[in-house]
């Protein structure tokens, strides 16, 4: 897993880099309304089985609390 993130511009460019790549501009952690601060980029190989590579947009707040806990164990919202 490889995040993107990018914290010297309070995660301004992230969230166009989002908007680029057809993921939402705010976070789909599920309840959660935040901004998107960071991108979750998780490859095929360590997605869940049939679900292919994965970008997850993400908040600041979830970024930092995924940090400190070193892990990334949330229920996503995906667009259908």
């Amino acid at each position: 897993m490889k995040v993107i993130a990018d914290p010297e511009t309070a995660g301004v460019f992230t969230r166009c880099l989002a908007i680029n790549w057809g993921l939402p501009d705010m976070c789909q952690i599920d309840g959660c309304d935040g901004a998107t601060y960071a991108i979750v980029c998780i490859p095929e190989d360590e997605a869940p089985k049939g679900c292919g590579a994965l970008n997850i947009a993400i908040c600041k707040k979830h970024h930092e609390e995924a940090k400190l806990k070193d892990r990334f164990d949330y229920n996503i919202n995906f667009p259908e």
